[in-house]
């Protein structure tokens, strides 16, 4: 009964963080990620770690969210950002 509830109580937990690494995920279009790996890679991580209590999805949304690749992807999302305003002020 106590394992059911603590189970419970995972899966409470961990949808918030689920649903925001999931719509963050999102944020970084396809070729955002050339050369960073493969989004699908996050996204089953979090699904799976989810999966096998909710708990552990919060070390994954944790991770991702102080992480090197995430800080990366920011940087090459305003990169592409300024080069296409740049662009269309030229234009």
């Amino acid at each position: 009964m106590r394992f059911a509830a603590v189970l419970v109580v995972g899966y409470i937990a961990g949808y918030p963080a689920l649903a925001w690494l999931l719509r963050d995920l999102g944020r970084y279009r396809r070729p955002v990620w050339v050369g960073y790996g493969d989004p699908s890679t996050w996204r089953n991580a979090a699904r799976l770690s989810y999966a096998v209590g909710g708990w552990p999805v919060l070390a994954v949304a944790f991770a991702w969210r102080t992480g090197k690749t995430r800080s990366a992807l920011d940087s090459q999302r305003q990169f592409f950002h300024d080069e296409h305003t740049d662009d269309q002020e030229s234009g």
